[in-house]
């Protein structure tokens, strides 16, 4: 697709390290790997691979329609129905030749599969414009705050997956730096809009003020210094600079992980494939430099009923801390990696910084 696109616009074929690899380097592998429940692909025929390509090929026009619907009819709502529904249940696809025994399996994307991650641009997009266009309606209203709140909720989680998911990606490919900050600043920024949101103060089991747990909200986490102290600069070109760049990564995501962890329930309510997301994978594997590609194993079609549910629990303030640590976390990386990108003075690392100016 990368060498088409080069070709149709730009008129050459390119010979890079990346695009010559044989066989395709492991970023290459992951944004195009799709999952077919309960099949073995290198025991099709010819035909059959042919037929299933056909499908995945209308699996992806359907999502490609879902997010075109939204991007020139300004329908939020049905976008968001639609991706969910692609997202957590795939695409079944009949056997060529139907027989008793053969039932149809579901086609199912990666997490990392690029149209994955178009999705989840365009779910947080979505969600976030459709909590706007509720507190335009009625900024009063008790019922348009509450149902924004819970939108904006899922708007920063599918924000802060996409940063999670595009770190692990960049640790094998360095050239995508730029794209991972800005998604670590925008899933910053989510979090921390939806700390500061109006709606928290009418959760009637929030019975102390956010003040009592300042020692969260005072902390400052010895990554965040280490980051503020550790001079990113536009060149990183010494084994020690690159040795530090990537411990101060790890460390940095440990934290990210361990908050994460701690309010991913809280951020996912309402949301089928954010929920189905934490039963299907440990956010730590991302940690790694390549982490198999095998959650196919247990990715199956099913009715979004059986799905556990998450019991609802109660708002609470240690959850509104965790919210604030965690964008202030995503904001300092996505300042650090810009630094790398564009300076010390770039206009994004000036937006960042503003962003975490409370």
């Amino acid at each position: 697709m990368r060498q088409a696109e080069l070709f149709t616009n730009y008129r050459f074929n390119c010979c890079c390290k990346r695009c010559t690899a044989t066989p395709a380097t492991y970023i290459d592998r992951a944004l195009q790997e799709i999952f077919v429940s309960g099949v073995d692909g290198l025991n099709l025929t010819s035909n059959e691979d042919s037929y299933r390509s056909k499908a995945t090929a209308k699996f992806m026009d359907s999502i490609d329609g879902a997010i075109d619907e939204y991007l020139t009819s300004n329908n939020p709502e049905s976008c968001c129905e639609k991706l969910e529904d692609l997202l957590t249940h795939g695409h079944l696809e009949e056997p060529l030749k139907p027989k008793p025994e053969k039932s149809p399996q579901c086609i199912r994307l990666h997490l990392f599969h690029h149209q994955s991650l178009h999705a989840y641009t365009t779910l947080a997009s979505a969600y976030r414009v459709r909590a706007s266009d509720l507190l335009a309606l009625n900024p009063e209203n008790h019922q348009h705050q509450m149902e924004a709140f819970t939108l904006s909720r899922i708007s920063a989680a599918y924000s802060l997956l996409l940063a999670i998911v595009t770190y692990h990606l960049f640790l094998s490919e360095s050239s995508i730096i730029a794209c991972v900050a800005n998604f670590w600043k925008n899933a910053g920024e989510s979090l921390v809009y939806l700390f500061r949101s109006s709606a928290w103060g009418t959760f009637s089991n929030l019975q102390q003020s956010v003040s009592e747990n300042s020692s969260i909200l005072s902390h400052k986490c010895y990554q965040i210094v280490q980051l503020d102290g550790s001079g990113a600069n536009s060149f990183i070109n010494t084994e020690d600079q690159c040795r530090m760049f990537g411990d101060i990564g790890r460390q940095h995501m440990n934290c990210i992980v361990n908050l994460t962890e701690k309010i991913w329930s809280f951020l996912s309510r309402e949301s089928r494939h954010l929920q189905e997301v934490k039963e299907l994978i440990d956010f730590r594997w991302l940690l790694t430099v390549e982490t198999p590609l095998d959650l196919g194993t247990r990715l199956t079609c099913r009715d979004s009923r059986t799905v556990s549910r998450l019991q609802e629990k109660e708002h609470t303030n240690l959850e509104r801390a965790y919210l604030f640590q965690l964008g202030l976390h995503c904001l300092h990386y996505a300042t650090y990696l810009s630094n790398i990108c564009y300076g010390l003075n770039s206009l994004l690392t000036g937006e960042v910084c503003q962003s975490s100016i409370l």
